[in-house]
């Protein structure tokens, strides 16, 4: 597993929970701040050099970032269904940056329509 690719990813889901409810505190060496919600997504390098790995790790990206935004944002309205979408996008589109993957950036393109 890249153990720092999930230090990175912790960091980054609460980096961002912590943007949406309140000011950022900084973190020891990428540990998430307890009280923000979080969730590692653990990976092995050779899940990111076939279609079929990459499609499983961005569906546990998407899975680990729809948990974290619906603690942060449970839709109850239209106004908290938009920002967890937003959430979910934001966190998603992190984790794909921090993989640093072609074909995971390729899936993520073709699942959510970037370019």
């Amino acid at each position: 597993m890249n153990a720092f690719f999930s230090r990175t990813a912790a960091a980054s889901a609460v980096i961002v929970a912590l943007a949406w409810t309140g000011p950022a505190r900084a973190q020891d060496e990428g540990t998430p701040h307890s009280d923000a919600p979080s969730e590692v997504v653990q990976y092995r390098h050779s899940e990111t050099t076939t279609t079929e790995g990459a499609n499983a790790l961005y569906n546990r990206i998407h899975g680990a970032a729809r948990r974290v935004c619906s603690d942060i944002f449970p839709l109850r309205d239209a106004p908290s269904a938009l920002s967890n979408l937003n959430c979910v996008r934001t966190l998603i589109d992190g984790a794909v940056k921090d993989v640093n993957s072609p074909r995971l950036t390729a899936v993520y393109e073709q699942r959510e329509g970037a370019a």
